[in-house]
């Protein structure tokens, strides 16, 4: 916890860098992991055509979702006016 509170203490515009980690974090947690996971468990049974296209369609979503979401977040920092602190 002070760990956190010292980062927010010293990184100006912390929320930008928070949405930053979670638009990377949330992606790859929700989407890209389980997908990943499920074919590592299932690779050998083989998985049909239309599983892996409902795994590259689910992959496609989060990897978009992930770029677009870092892509807004750097925009905004860039943007962001500077503290006066």
């Amino acid at each position: 916890m002070l760990l956190t509170a010292g980062i927010a203490l010293l990184v100006p515009n912390f929320g930008l860098f928070s949405s930053l980690v979670g638009s990377l974090g949330c992606a790859f947690l929700a989407f890209i992991l389980p997908v990943l996971l499920h074919y590592q468990l299932f690779r050998t049974e083989g998985l049909s055509r239309k599983m892996m296209t409902t795994h590259m369609f689910i992959l496609f979503f989060g990897a978009t979702g992930a770029i677009v979401g870092v892509t807004v977040t750097i925009e905004d920092m860039i943007n962001a006016p500077q503290s006066c602190s």
